[in-house]
Formats: C-alpha cells, structure tokens, sequence
C-alpha cells in the first residue's frame, strides 16, 4: 500500500499501480505471515513458527520450497529439534523396513512372513479385548475376555475357538484357581515376557560398567540424612547399570538428587556424564527440574526414541545417567521397553520411587517387581523428614499398613493449630465422620453458602454434607492457610462439587472479582486401554469431542454392524475410521462441561501442550479477563492470555482448589484437608495406596473427612495392592518360599547350640556358619541343619534342611547324605559360610562345599543346587565376591609360575629353612600393606569415638565403607592378574620386592644366624 486517500486506497506491485475505491468492501488482508507453503522462492528468509508435532517430512519440504534460508522457531530445545529434522531427512525405502521387520534379508521371504503374521478376525477381537477386560490388572478372568471380545461382532464360537486357541497354545497362561483373584484366571503371556525381560537385563547389567565416582566427595553428602547418602552413593560409586531407591514420602528424594547434581558438577566435562531426568508425570518432571535435572516425560522420550530407531538410528547412551521419578507409576510395557533401549544404549539408570503409594494407570507393576525378584541394588530412604514429629507417626504407621493407629495419630494433632479467621468454625477433631442423614432436610430459605461460611452459630450442631464441611473448613482459613492448603477427593465427582462450592463461597463473600464468566472447557473421559479399538465404545460417546493427530472432532455417527465411525469439526469436515483397523491414530476422548471463573480464582490446566507452553496441573490464578473474552492466567510474574471460546486448543482448564489424590502424588503442602468413604464411587478407590498418599501429603496437620470411618478402614484393610505376573505364576513357590524364610527366621545359630557345635567340630569347620540349628519338635522329630537358599537373583528363597542323627549311644554326630529344600522352585543356591576375607567359593554339591570350607575357614562357602549361573549379589549375601575352585586354582598355578620365573632369573638362591622364614616374612609384609590400603580407603571417613557413635557413620556408612573395601580388594586382584600377564616386566617388580625384603629379613637376624651362614658360605 503507497497511499490513503479520500475515498481510495493506492497499491503497487512492482511497476504496477491500483487505486482501489473503498465504497464497497475491499477484499485485502495482511501479508507478513503466510501458511506453510503458501509461497514459493528461491531467496526468501523463511521465519516459520512450527510445532513439535509438525515437524514432519511434509511441512519441512514445503519450506523448503518457501524460500533459500530456513529459520525454524520451536518450543523444542535446540538439539532435540535437530534430531527430529535429521530424522525427517533420512530416508528409509519399504523393502528395508520390511526386511527388518521380520529379520528375513530375502525380500520374497519377508512379505511372505509379514503376510503370515497378520491376525485373523477372531484372533484380532480377542487381542483387543484383552486390555479391556484386564481393567488396569495383570490378569483377566476368561468370562470378561469372552464378553468383551464379542463387542467386536464376531461370532461367539469363533471367540470361544480362539481364546481355547490362545490358552493352548500359551499366548495366554490359564490358571485354575489363585487365592483372593478368583477362578478360571487368564495371564497373558506378554505381560510375564515383560517382567522376565526386565529381570534379565538388571542380572545382565551386574558389575557392566565404571562408577561415576570412585569416592563421593564429602562435602556432598554434609547434612543428608543416612538415606540419603547412602542413595547419593549408590547412584555414584555402583558399577551396576541399573540401581533402585525405594523412597517413602517425605524422605527428601528432591534433596538427594540436588546431591546428585552437585557431585556430578564438580566433575570436568570431559568425564561428566549427561543426565535425562525420565517422570511419568508433568509434576514428577517439574521435581526433577526443581533439582536441577534435565527432565522430560517418559511418554516423550519413549516416542522420540522409537521414531529414531525406525528411522535408522542407533541410540547411543553411553556417557548418560537415566533418573526415573516416581517408577512405581509406570506399567510394564514402558518400563520393559525403556529397560531395552538403556542396555541397548550401554547406559545406566536410576529408578526412584515408591512402592506404597499409587500405582501405574496401565498394567503391571515393574518397580515392586524389580524390588521383590530381581538382583538389583536397591536403596531404602526412610527417615522421614517432611512432617512434623507431631504427625510423623502418623505417616510411619500407614506405612506399616496399620490403618486404624495412623489415623488415631492424625487425630491426636489438633485441628486448632490450622491459622484461621475470627469465627470461622473449626472441626472438632481431625478425622471428622459426616454421614448424610436418612432423609434430606428441607433448605432453609434465604441462607447463602457466604452465610453457611462466615457464621458459626447458623450452622447446625450435626453436621449432614461432606461437601460443605470440606468448604466451611477451608473458608474459614486464613488467606495464607488457604494457599498452604492442598485439597484432594477421590472422585472427580467429588473433586468438582468441592471446587464449585468454593468458587460460590469466595465470589458472595466477596473474595474473587464480582464479575463472573461462564466458559465451556473440555473435560477429559477416562477410557480403558484399546478401548477405542472397539465401534461399540465409540457408540457409548456419541456427541463426545474426539482428539485425533492434534484437531478435534465430533463422534457424529456410529456404525456397528460395519464397525465404522464418522467423526466431524466444525468446519463440516468428516473423516471416516474403522476403530479394530485403527494402529496408527491416538485418539483422545473428552465431553464439554460449563465452568464459572472470577477473578481471583485457582486454576490449572488439565493437558500440557508444549506448542502454547501449557504444563497439565500447573496452577494459576484468574488475573481477570480481556474485552475480548479471553482469561488472563496469573503465575507469579508470569502470564497467559487464554481463550477457550474461540480456541478449543485453551479448553482444557479447571478450577484448581481439590485435586484428585493421583493428581497430588508427588506433591507436598503445610496443610491437607482429605475426602475419602464409601458412598458410592468412594468404596470402590478406598486403598491402602490412597490412604498412605493422602496422610502424607501434609507437613503439619490433615484434616480427613470421610462418610463412613468404620467401613472405610475396612475397606482400606481388605485392599490389595495388585499383583505381578510372577506372583501369579509363582504363588505355589512363593508359599514354600515363604514358609523356608519363617523356619530359618525362628532358628538358632548352629554355633549357639551344644550339638551345633559338636556339628560344626565333627565337619572340620571352624569359618563363620550361616548355618541355622533347628530343635526336634513335633513336626520336625529330629534336628536339623538349616541353610538359607536364594534364587540367583540374590532373593531368599527358603531353607535347604539336613538332618542331624546321633549314632554309636551319642558318641558320633553325622548329617544324612540327603538334603530337602523348604523352598520355591527358583531356590539355586544355599549358604554354608560367610566369608572373612572378600572371597566367597561355590561348590556343586554338599561334600564339595564341606571340604572347601574345611580348607577355606576364612573364605564364604556356597552350594549351588543346580544349573551353571552364578549367584548374584554375593557380596551382600556372604561378604564376598564369588570365585569358582577352578579360577582359583588358575590364580594359585599363575602365581606359582610368576614366582618360579622369578626364582629362575634370581641369581641368589636360599636355603630351604630360610626361604620359609622369607615366606613368613613376605606374607607378613603383604599383610601389613593391605591394611595400611584399607587404612588409606577409610581415611577419608568420619571416625567415630569409643563411647559416642558419629551421626556420620551409621550402618548404612560402615555397610558402604564394607562394600569399598570389596571393591578394592577386586581392583588389587585385577592387578595381581594383569601383573601376572605382563611377563618379564611383572616378574622383575616382583623380584625386587623379594630382594628388598630380604635385605631387611637380613638385617634383622641374630648374630649366631648370620655366622651360620657365613660358615655354610664357603670353605
């Protein structure tokens, strides 16, 4: 545009002019910004705002196009933008995805064993009925399987055909009967293959790569708590690629990991690994970066991941730290699958979190299985140090599972130390039951819910409704309570009558703005997994809004028989899906809901999305709204114009006052009001799980409303945690597992008793037993000998019994020849000593074992029961590392050759006698050096007096300083190995060690020897 003019406006392209007459509309808009790929040049600066999610192949070569220099601006960090663009790049032709595929170089082969992989209808239907019938458990039970599975359409004999199919094929594991699951019980086999392949890549990752640090400064670990420390050291000096922290709330997780971070800092880049702070959770990420961990959600990472190794790459994670928050919330798929590309990677990981509390959405339960059976190093942080030592009880006993003493702790803090208002009411105690009364009384007639609030004297002796309790108590507060209050409901229903009556309270009592806005927002439909696979679902949420590859969409129309759904925007667009077909779209379902906001009011997103930089649960306050309509979001100095009329990207918002107890997990606050039963809804979410997360949210005081207090606790007492595949499938053997441990736990020491000892003498064994004496008794007629028995993994696993028979009128002790095992079927090994000396042997058979601990009283003994792997863990179990006879005589003969190569290259030789007195010498002297290196290895820790026990050194210390010892004595026995290879060179270092302690062993002789030997010296 050149000009304005009186009734024109003036244009010029170029050497063209136009004079456009402005009584009639001109048709004329902006041109600073065009859609991608709207233009094309050759010379252009191209400024394209692009998404995350946009950052495909299509859209980067319609840039292309645009212009000769690209800028891309992305709410993506800059090397993560570089990855997806090199991804987009790489080109991969079909025959090779399909080659790979299937693992087939021939391509004829491959189709062909693609072909052979496609399912059948039937077998399609039971497949997606699975997760559905699952209902967020490991197991299903074979009716649900065959109601949902005919939802497909298909016939009931073909379901039935398919599903006997599966059973007998072992797709899917049939169990008769499984104590409180029930009968005719289904386990896919998966879900077991899932947790075997987690098991197996922790035994693989024992010992497979370099600590991070060969001691942890101690300026890290000043001020921690003995957990803490002894997780900081554990992330730090492990040489194990996966570790576990099992942390309780309020142990201080956040501050190990500023640890951590602080450790790793002090390190030059050169060595400093990266690390990726992985959470299932917005909030558990926003933890994670409050510590100073690059995070980002597991969900992200893992997409990202599989969509560079399907475009080629290989993932390369050597130099990275993995630190997973809040592990007990992810299912077994994604941890399997993030379990996979770490040890593919050659990385390590860190998985925090915490088996008492809420667990994963989606099935399984990996970090409660990792803990139970797998040979990982795991952590335990329990000192409480975000309650009060008033509501501390409280918490320690919820944690025991001991329901009705936490809640009669939670009583016992008054609800009087809550800051409150003048007049505000004040529950009589802090576990307050409100039962809802037979027949609703009639409302009285102009009393307001400001009036219910603010004056005590209206409001009525008994109270009747939850709902207004819940209001009248955080009314009440004062300003500053009121945002150290955290609110939590089990229901959503629940949550939004809570959030509603005090957004009505605080806008008549005059807290919020007086303007009031109503807005429709979309309200999320929580939907089983492979739920959308099924028309029959979609026909349940017809009218619904459905979220397809980042637009929306209305589920118009719903066929059953063609198993086909229409879905249409706004636009009049419609788009047709098949649901059972449908692999490749993520659909999300959620239903539109009436949401009446003032300024002043607490609000949250309930969806992240990175484009707008919305983050799911952050809060906000309403500043006020725009003469446009939008809302204005207040964080701090922070704010964000947001418009849910026009923009249905800004419709996933709430009121933020209660929070749904999965949605506080992770979170922490001075104060907590709680709402829990079971009316309704209510029965079915009262857990164990919930209870613990709800009592320890609060620093100083929670305050639990429930309906029914006497049904609650029982329903809480009766919950069940759920169950892995392995507990399953291994209940028979946990069951004699179990009953081995009992036995073990209540038996004597075999070196306590008069006849253990005369055991004990009669075998030769004078090392340190682990082995247990049992009295005859009823059960048991005869005593016995009781060994623990572990799993390879390290895990108890009974006890392996032996009879003691007293023979010749008591004048010989001797042990039957025949062993029985009072244990699970994956027992493998069995303790006979412990070790004294960092070295642990293993034998395969009893006799075996015998006459090793007889000539090895100061080294561990164990049997193992059968097979040919090692025992994992070893350390732990019997204070030494474990060393087959075969290595050891390897590095007996190893030494004997290094010392006759010494011998033979030695110009002065000695005397038999005096060689001996050398020998005593040199082992003395050998002695004398490991102990000033053992000196030197703990000089750097805490010493601690006589009489007074250092805060410093704790069991957990002296159980790190034991464990750093073994690590130096392995470094020292590495060294004597390469010392041995290295020829001449070795066995010169060694022969002048000789040749020096020899001259000292010289020096020191009497003179009567010295004449002697200078007599034997000549003639």
């Amino acid at each position: 545009m050149t000009a304005l003019e009186n009734g024109a406006i003036r244009l010029r392209s170029g050497d063209r002019e136009l004079r456009l007459p402005t009584e009639r509309a001109v048709k004329l808009a902006h041109d600073y910004v065009e859609g991608t790929g709207a233009g094309t040049s050759a010379s252009r600066t191209v400024l394209a705002a692009v998404g995350p999610r946009s950052l495909n192949k299509q859209v980067l070569n319609a840039l292309a196009q645009s212009g000769g220099d690209i800028r891309i601006y992305t709410p993506l960090e800059a090397g993560q933008a570089a990855r997806k663009v090199e991804n987009v790049s790489s080109v991969r032709l079909a025959s090779d995805q399909v080659r790979q595929s299937t693992g087939e170089t021939n391509l004829d082969t491959a189709i062909q064993a693609s072909r052979e992989r496609l399912m059948s209808d039937a077998e399609q239907a039971v497949n997606l009925a699975i997760p559905r019938a699952q209902q967020g458990q490991v197991y299903l039970s074979e009716i649900a399987l065959l109601s949902e599975a005919v939802k497909s359409g298909q016939p009931l004999a073909d379901v039935r055909t398919e599903i006997a199919r599966q059973v007998n094929s072992g797709e899917l594991i049939q169990l008769d009967s499984v104590s409180r699951v029930g009968n005719r019980v289904l386990v896919p086999r998966v879900a077991y293959e899932m947790e075997k392949s987690i098991i197996r890549h922790i035994a693989e990752g024992k010992d497979a790569v370099q600590p991070l640090m060969a001691l942890t400064p101690a300026s890290v670990l000043a001020g921690l708590t003995a957990g803490q420390r002894e997780a900081t050291r554990t992330v730090l000096e492990n040489t194990d690629r996966f570790m576990a922290i099992q942390g309780y709330a309020g142990v201080g997780k956040t501050t190990q990991f500023r640890a951590v971070m602080g450790a790793l800092n002090t390190l030059s880049e050169s060595v400093r690994p990266q690390v990726i702070g992985l959470g299932p959770t917005h909030r558990a990420v926003h933890e994670m970066r409050e510590a100073g961990v690059e995070a980002r959600t597991l969900a992200s990472f893992l997409s990202e991941t599989r969509q560079a190794i399907q475009a080629g790459e290989t993932p390369d994670f050597r130099n990275v730290l993995f630190l997973t928050d809040e592990s007990s919330m992810v299912g077994n798929r994604d941890m399997a699958e993030l379990y996979q590309l770490v040890a593919t990677g050659g990385g390590r990981m860190v998985s925090s979190g915490d088996t008492a509390q809420l667990q994963a959405v989606s099935t399984g339960q990996p970090f409660r299985l990792v803990q139970q059976r797998s040979a990982i190093d795991t952590v335990v942080m329990q000192e409480i140090v975000r309650q009060t030592p008033a509501l501390r009880p409280a918490i320690e006993s919820i944690i025991a599972g001991q329901v009705e003493t936490s809640l009669r702790q939670v009583d016992d803090v008054s609800p009087q130390q809550v800051p409150r208002q003048a007049g505000a009411w004040v529950p009589e105690k802090s576990v307050m039951e409100i039962r809802k009364p037979e027949k609703e009384p009639e409302p009285e007639q102009g009393r307001t819910a400001a009036q219910e609030a603010l004056k005590p004297e209206q409001l009525s002796p008994a109270r009747t409704d939850i709902i207004a309790a819940i209001r009248d108590d955080w009314m009440g507060r004062t300003p500053e309570a009121q945002q150290q209050t955290l609110i939590m409901a089990e229901l959503n229903a629940d949550r939004h009558a809570i959030n509603e009556a005090i957004h009505v309270a605080r806008h008549e009592k005059g807290d919020t703005g007086a303007e009031e806005r109503t807005f429709t927002v979309l309200e999320p439909l929580r939907v089983p997994d492979n739920a959308l696979r099924a028309a029959e679902t979609f026909a349940e949420y017809t009218g619904s809004v459905a979220m397809m590859n980042e637009r929306y969409w209305m589920v118009a129309d719903v066929n059953p028989q063609d198993g086909v759904v229409t879905l249409r925007n706004t636009d009049g667009e419609s788009v047709l899906i098949s649901p059972q077909q449908n692999i490749a779209q993520d659909i999300s379902l959620f239903t539109h809901r009436e949401l009446t906001l003032s300024q002043g009011d607490r609000v949250r997103f309930t969806r992240s999305d990175t484009d707008r930089g919305y983050v799911a649960n952050s809060l906000w306050e309403v500043a006020g709204f725009t003469q446009e309509g939008a809302i204005r979001f207040r964080q701090g100095e922070q704010e964000k114009i947001v418009d849910p009329q026009s923009m249905t990207e800004d419709r996933h918002i709430d009121l933020a006052y209660a929070l749904t107890v999965y949605g506080v997990q992770g979170a922490s606050e001075r104060f907590a009001i709680a709402l829990t039963g079971t009316e309704g809804g209510r029965k079915r979410m009262a857990s164990l799980e919930s209870t613990y997360v709800t009592l320890s949210r609060a620093k100083e005081h929670v305050q639990v409303y429930t309906d029914n207090l006497e049904d609650w606790q029982q329903q809480v007492r009766q919950s069940d945690g759920g169950k892995t595949a392995h507990d399953l499938l291994h209940e028979k053997s946990d069951r004699e597992s179990d009953t081995g441990n009992r036995l073990l736990a209540t038996a004597s020491r075999l070196d306590k008793t008069a006849l253990g000892r005369r055991v004990l003498a009669e075998n030769g064994l004078e090392g340190e037993t682990m082995a247990r004496f049992i009295a005859a008794g009823k059960k048991y007629p005869s005593p016995y000998v009781a060994l623990p028995v572990w799993t390879r993994h390290g895990k108890e696993a009974g006890a392996l019994l032996t009879e003691i028979r007293i023979e010749d009128d008591g004048m010989r002790v001797v042990l039957s020849e025949e062993s029985r095992l009072r244990g699970g079927e994956d027992a493998q090994f069995a303790g006979l000593q412990a070790s004294r000396n960092g070295q642990t042997l293993i034998a395969d058979s009893a006799d075996a074992a015998l006459r090793l601990a007889q000539e090895n009283p100061e080294s561990g003994v164990v049997i193992r029961l059968h097979g040919e792997e090692r025992l994992l863990n070893a350390a732990r179990l019997t204070g030494g590392r474990i060393t087959e006879p075969d290595e050891l005589s390897r590095a007996l003969r190893n030494v004997a050759d290094a010392e006759t190569a010494a011998k033979a290259e030695d110009p002065i030789t000695l005397p038999p006698d005096e060689q001996q007195k050398l020998a005593e010498v040199q082992e003395k002297a050998a002695r004398e050096l490991a102990e000033q290196a053992r000196r030197e290895l703990l000089s750097g820790a805490p010493q601690k007096d006589e009489d007074k026990r250092d805060l410093l050194l704790s069991a957990d210390d002296e159980r790190r300083l034991r464990d750093g010892t073994e690590r130096e004595s392995r470094e020292l026995d590495e060294a004597v190995r390469e010392a041995v290879a290295g020829g001449r060179g070795a066995r010169q270092q060694v022969r002048e060690q000789m040749q020096r302690t020899e001259r000292e062993w010289v020096v020191k002789m009497p003179e009567k020897e010295i004449e002697m030997e200078k007599t034997l010296g000549g003639d």
